[in-house]
């Protein structure tokens, strides 16, 4: 009796400390590892979106660099050249 009396006076033995401790700091490595993954997903991700906007822009302009000949469209519309006196600025017939 004054074994356990003493025991219980002396508060909790070792062993339960070191599991308290033990447990405290895995819950705690826990948390930490799953702050730093979320960061590290984010970051990939934004890193993974910039590198595919880059690699568009690069390939958009190397593929108008000499690739393609230069479109000169021909007027085709003939409304527009129905008309002989429609550069003449002033009237002829005053």
């Amino acid at each position: 009796m004054e074994n356990e009396l003493k025991l219980n006076q002396d508060g909790i033995n070792k062993k339960t400390i070191f599991m308290i401790i033990a447990v405290v700091v895995i819950i705690a490595l826990g948390v930490g590892g799953y702050f730093y993954w979320k960061k590290t997903k984010t970051t990939s991700q934004e890193q993974i979106l910039q590198t595919i906007g880059e690699t568009g822009e690069i390939l958009e302009k190397s593929a108008a660099q000499g690739v393609l000949p230069s479109i000169n469209n021909p007027d085709v519309n003939p409304i527009s050249k129905t008309n002989p006196f429609k550069d003449i600025k002033t009237n002829p017939f005053e």
